[in-house]
């Protein structure tokens, strides 16, 4: 009995030893080695000189790092609420049951996620520019990318068109969620389209509408590829000036700074972590009410 009782113990942990094995070698002990070359002044080859939290307060009196806070804080702002609206006005019009033929738009609408950030960014460098399609037909010559507030709008036009898909395919399965007697029960009673989308379905979907801004925040925060292949062209602006905080990472791995780099994203890790315990503070403290 006592060895059928340890081979019932072993078993479930020998299925689980690949994952772990494979979580231990390239998961933990990168990060813990990470987060000891940030502690110390290595280029990536020879012997680490140990400088302690040198290169966390070099990182945090650098401009260029709240330079990048700010920009990524920026294309939140900008492209987080219209990116929402038009995925919950579009889940919202599918899920109704007067618009089913529009069911077949899911797929359509979620194409643009599909779609790489290098490429959505060269189509619309394409588009923005000087003599591009956008300036062609509106007969207007708008410098895009030659000034910082246009360029961060461009950038955000691009996030809000690739991710509107993917949150709008969340929103649809979120409001299946929502009890349709409630619905049917409002309408009886006489509440209006708007009515219902404010007072009932919206407060149902709290908690989604919630983690789909902090899950936005967090992608602003490893933005990168989007606003340097914008800036990536003659007569643009300099990268720095509209570049995510995710330049600054790369900037100290190609000068040879392996600590620096590490510190940034310990930095990074660091808001990330902050950015998840709000969302799931902010959905128990809901689920309490």
């Amino acid at each position: 009995m006592k060895v059928t009782n340890i081979r019932e113990k072993i078993i479930p942990y020998l299925f689980l030893s690949p994952f772990l094995v494979f979580f231990l070698v390239f998961f933990i002990y990168p990060a813990l080695n990470s987060f000891y070359i940030s502690l110390t002044s290595y280029k990536g080859y020879g012997q680490a000189k140990w400088v302690g939290w040198k290169n966390y307060h070099a990182i945090l009196h650098y401009d260029v790092f709240w330079t990048g806070i700010r920009n990524v804080l920026t294309y939140w702002v900008l492209h987080a609420g219209v990116m929402m609206i038009i995925s919950f006005t579009m889940a919202f019009i599918v899920s109704s049951p007067k618009y089913q033929k529009l069911s077949r738009l899911k797929v359509i609408l979620f194409l643009p996620r599909v779609i790489a950030p290098t490429v959505a960014a060269l189509i619309f460098r394409a588009v923005f520019s000087s003599n591009g399609l956008f300036n062609t037909v509106f007969g207007v010559t708008i410098p895009w990318f030659q000034n910082d507030t246009l360029t961060k709008i461009v950038v955000a036009i691009i996030l809000v068109w690739r991710d509107f898909g993917y949150w709008f395919v969340v929103f649809v399965a979120g409001m299946t969620s929502v009890n349709p007697e409630i619905i049917d029960a409002s309408i009886v009673d006489g509440a209006t389209t708007m009515q219902r989308i404010f007072r009932i379905i919206i407060p149902l979907m709290k908690n989604i509408l919630k983690f789909a801004l902090i899950i936005d925040g967090i992608s602003s925060l490893r933005l990168f590829s989007i606003p340097n292949i914008i800036v990536g062209q003659p007569g643009a602006l300099s990268p720095t000036s509209i570049g995510p905080v995710m330049n600054l990472l790369v900037q100290n791995i190609q000068q040879g700074s392996f600590g620096r780099a590490s510190a940034v994203g310990w930095l990074l890790f660091i808001m990330i972590s902050i950015l998840t315990v709000i969302q799931m503070t902010a959905v128990r403290d809901t689920e309490d009410l």
